[in-house]
């Protein structure tokens, strides 16, 4: 075969003739051939906006495509943490949604890889190959079958053509990955209109009065200390919350704040006050005592002490007190001091089985042999005061249980003002002096003189502030109120005894044999396990449970101020408008719980990156079309190049452009039909007359057909 360059001359319309060299390298992959040879003639103006102009579709859908992936991730960030029942339009649920913009954004894509692959094709054929890979490559771009065949059927390493036909084929993940986008998660969502709320009060407890200066509460109070004393962790505040139908709500605190009400309530400080216990000698039985001297003695005679909890004025440990408990101290409801029998710190097997030996606090450097018997017990003492405080809680409830926690408090504080007796003041939660606002949620009183009250910030404010006592940042609670609640607060002065005969060897027989002057106060041995911290623990519920039910009395509208009924106290407020003010309520919001939208949004990245592919594709395609306008046809995925440009074809035309190929197909009409010789050909009208074309067109008799082909 010679191997020379072959040419052929073909004449175009215009009668122009060009030489062709069919067996040059036209330079398929030399994108650097220079763009600025003469452009052969007949073939027009061929400028870099007409180019482009006939890449408009192309550029239209890459476009669209673009915007219905903007389109899915901005509606699923739209519908992130929302319901998903909640989406909806014309009955299409979320998920088909995305499913349908997915399945059309596909639908461009390939559009445009179908168009570009098609380009590419007449490209690979400006060298002399095979007519098959025309098709194989025309079928590339037409289905995903012959996309993967392609790179068998070129036989060559790389071509820009498989860079198609990988981004068609991976298309079919679009759709996949653009659902896992959608997903889905259980998730509380705000009930419109309906609110939850929580009573708080500024005032303190209403009371009774039964004689000239005695004072007395309602027998609800004594009910709920009774109940926290005898058992803290049965004690919560879930009855306090109204509205809260769906078991799950929230209360938001204010901006810049960690808590979400304020309330005037009780509060209570315990300190450990063990190493003030001696131990002594009976000069009578022999047995050893325990003490706090001239208050407490843990005798062993006929009855063992167990608990002994007395009223006191804690002067005896007032060398101990840090800033807050010297800050609390002269405005106390009341003070006790506890000293109980405890099997902390011993060893034993089980609750039942005997103890076999004590380890002493690390107070004390003895334990206590009750009625000089073993096993021995350790003791422990605390000092603990109650006083009335401005607590600051932060609040919610979740799955039916309320929370409630105390993030900070203020106590209370006395000023004798003329014409009045032992009133106790309180810090409001904000104080506003000029255009200052000055958070009071953690303020102490560390004096009261001439009119001038003395305060500190917080612990770590050892300056202050100084305010008038006119000022009004306060509230109070009246005298009466006060003694009132002093009175009732006095159920918890009592003792605890073992009898003489009592089974002492094991944690289980001191827990069951203890017997006490109210039955509630054994909560205060915490079964047998008694401390310091747990004395505090215990009576920090019982602070709490005071503080509950003067909330709860405060919003409820049975109390007025009539003849037999509890007294309220009246604000300022109040006494002008002729009404009481004892509380009132915070407000917030009901969550229901449900199914939500969850957006993984780190799904649409591969449908992103075949974007990109499929953007770096097209513009290169688009710019080699512009650099050789001049050098290379522009045909995409149009058939009449194949048609017009056919040798044996006899629709032969001289046209380049497309355009021209288009008007050209306009004017010209075929018939598909079999000729004589049984072959199918194209038949140009012009050419042959209709009784010409007639018997060519008629069926053909299959008889016939076949005995011809034997």
């Amino acid at each position: 075969m010679d191997s020379s360059p072959r040419r052929r001359t073909a004449q175009n319309d215009s009668g122009v003739s060009s030489e062709t060299d069919i067996g040059r390298n036209d330079g398929y992959n030399n994108i650097e051939a220079s763009p600025s040879q003469n452009p052969a003639p007949g073939l027009g103006p061929r400028s870099v906006w007409s180019i482009l102009g006939q890449w408009w579709p192309e550029f239209f859908s890459f476009l669209a495509a673009c915007g219905l992936l903007a389109a899915i991730f901005g509606v699923l960030e739209r519908n992130n943490d929302q319901r998903s029942n909640q989406w909806t339009i014309s009955g299409l649920s979320l998920n088909s949604f995305v499913a349908l913009l997915s399945a059309i954004l596909r639908a461009l894509v390939l559009l445009v890889v179908e168009e570009v692959i098609s380009q590419h094709k007449w490209l690979w054929q400006l060298r002399r190959r095979p007519v098959g890979q025309l098709n194989s490559i025309d079928e590339a771009s037409k289905s995903l079958m012959g996309s993967f065949l392609l790179p068998f059927r070129l036989r060559t390493w790389f071509s820009n053509m498989y860079i198609g036909c990988l981004i068609m084929i991976l298309s079919l993940a679009i759709g996949p990955f653009s659902q896992q986008a959608v997903g889905t998660k259980t998730c509380s969502i705000w009930q419109n209109g309906v609110k939850a709320q929580v009573p708080y009060t500024t005032r303190g407890p209403e009371y009774f009065r039964y004689g000239s200066g005695l004072f007395d509460i309602e027998p609800g109070y004594a009910g709920r200390m009774a109940s926290a004393c005898m058992d803290p962790s049965t004690q919560n505040s879930t009855f306090l919350v109204e509205g809260c139908s769906t078991g799950n709500c929230t209360f938001i605190p204010n901006q810049q704040d960690d808590y979400s009400l304020s309330t005037l309530g009780v509060c209570s400080k315990c300190m450990d006050t063990t190493k003030y216990l001696q131990k002594n000698k009976d000069s009578q039985s022999g047995y050893d005592i325990v003490s706090i001297p001239d208050l407490i003695n843990m005798t062993g005679n006929y009855q063992i002490t167990g608990l002994e909890s007395r009223i006191s004025s804690l002067s005896w440990a007032q060398a101990d007190f840090d800033d807050m408990q010297r800050a609390l101290f002269p405005a106390s409801i009341i003070n006790y001091t506890v000293v109980g029998t405890t099997s902390a710190g011993c060893s034993y097997a089980n609750e039942s089985s005997i103890i076999t030996g004590c380890t002493p606090p690390t107070a004390l450097d003895y334990t206590w042999k009750a009625g000089n018997r073993d096993p021995p017990m350790n003791v422990f003492s605390s000092g603990c005061t109650f006083y009335l405080c401005m607590r600051h809680h932060s609040i919610s409830v979740d799955r039916g249980v309320f929370k409630e926690e105390l993030v900070s408090s203020s106590p209370g504080f006395h000023m004798v003002p003329e014409g009045s007796l032992d009133h106790v003041y309180l810090w409001k939660d904000k104080c506003k002096v000029g255009d200052e606002t000055i958070d009071m949620t953690r303020a102490r009183t560390v004096n009261f003189q001439d009119g001038i009250i003395d305060v500190r910030l917080n612990d770590e404010d050892t300056v202050g502030r100084t305010f008038p006592n006119t000022t009004d940042c306060l509230e109070a609670v009246s005298w009466q109120s006060y003694r009132a609640l002093q009175k009732s607060m006095q159920l918890f002065n009592g003792t605890c005894r073992y009898p003489s005969q009592a089974t002492l060897g094991s944690v289980k027989g001191r827990r069951e044999q203890i017997q006490c002057d109210d039955y509630y106060l054994s909560g205060l041995l915490s079964d047998g396990l008694g401390s310091a911290s747990a004395v505090s623990s215990t009576f920090e519920a019982v602070a709490n449970a005071v503080t509950n039910r003067m909330r709860q009395m405060a919003v409820q509208s049975n109390f007025t101020a009539d003849g037999g009924s509890p007294t309220y106290e009246k604000s300022q407020e109040s006494q002008t408008q002729g009404g009481f003010v004892q509380g009132g309520y915070i407000y917030g919001n009901v969550l229901e719980y449900g199914v939500c939208t969850d957006f993984h949004g780190a799904w649409l990245i591969f449908p992103l990156l075949l974007l990109v592919a499929t953007a770096l594709f097209l513009l290169h395609t688009v710019i080699r079309s512009v650099l050789r306008r001049h050098q290379e046809p522009l045909w995409k995925s149009s058939l009449l190049p194949a048609l017009y440009a056919s040798p044996e074809s006899q629709l032969q035309a001289g046209y380049h452009s497309l355009q021209q190929l288009e008007e050209k197909a306009d004017q010209d009409s075929v018939q598909l039909v079999k000729t004589g010789d049984y072959k199918w050909e194209l038949v140009k009208d012009s050419e042959h007359s209709e009784q010409e074309l007639a018997p060519m067109a008629a069926p053909v008799d299959m008889g016939q057909e076949y005995a011809h082909k034997r």
